[in-house]
């Protein structure tokens, strides 16, 4: 209405994982506390989910100014286990992190190339600032006997980057073929890994602090069928 467009959008990326095996030396101590025979095996993974909604006014052409709402969650986990040197249970490490993120963004979208064909090339780009309620559990089996979750949390402030371009195709007059590259940079979250060196699963009690300090950076292309009426 008068320029004025409300924009809803979501995508996720349920579960990139990674493992690795590796010799080790019989009395290596990784993570600390936890004694690891000579094999053992890690095991990473990290998945993303964002939602925003946003309010778009058509300035000219095409171009658009949008400001709205986003919430995005990172959800990580981190795990070692291996042979215990000692004549008990695999040792086990655990580590469980989730990043709640609430915020405004602002942006822009255009339409660089259109010489009125059916052919053009549209670019966006979206900055925003939020608040991050970020915690960490974690746990041990093994060497020290099952060890009680000890976590961590706390509220920080992360950034979020994100910029794209698509080209489109018109063919006919209800089909549109799309495909582009996307990026995405997020800085101020807790990432698995960092958290060990900051978890203490020694002492009694176990203490841990929440790392946030860590910086994400996704990056692809996409392609798409687009069908209107």
């Amino acid at each position: 209405v008068n320029h004025l467009f409300v924009e809803i959008a979501y995508f996720g990326i349920d579960g990139w994982s990674s493992s690795a095996e590796r010799d080790g030396n019989p009395l290596a101590l990784f993570p600390p506390g936890i004694l690891v025979s000579n094999h053992f095996k890690v095991d990473y993974g990290s998945d993303l989910h964002s939602a925003e909604l946003n309010l778009r006014h058509r300035c000219r052409g095409k171009l658009d100014l949008l400001a709205g709402a986003r919430w995005m969650q990172v959800n990580e986990y981190f795990h070692v286990v291996g042979p215990n040197p000692l004549p008990t249970s695999p040792v086990r490490y655990d580590t469980l992190v989730r990043n709640s993120m609430y915020g405004f963004q602002i942006g822009a979208n255009d339409s660089f190339f259109d010489c009125g064909g059916p052919f053009r090339v549209d670019g966006f780009i979206k900055a925003g600032i939020y608040g991050n309620s970020g915690n960490q559990e974690t746990s041990t089996v093994g060497n020290l006997g099952t060890q009680a979750a000890v976590t961590a949390g706390g509220d920080h402030v992360s950034m979020l980057g994100e910029a794209g371009f698509t080209a489109l195709y018109t063919i006919g007059d209800h089909l549109t073929v799309r495909g582009g590259y996307q990026a995405m940079w997020i800085e101020g979250v807790a990432l698995a890994p960092d958290q060990i060196s900051h978890t203490d699963v020694i002492s009694t009690p176990a203490t841990a602090t929440l790392d946030a300090d860590g910086g994400l950076f996704y990056h692809g292309c996409h392609v798409g069928l687009e069908a209107h009426w």
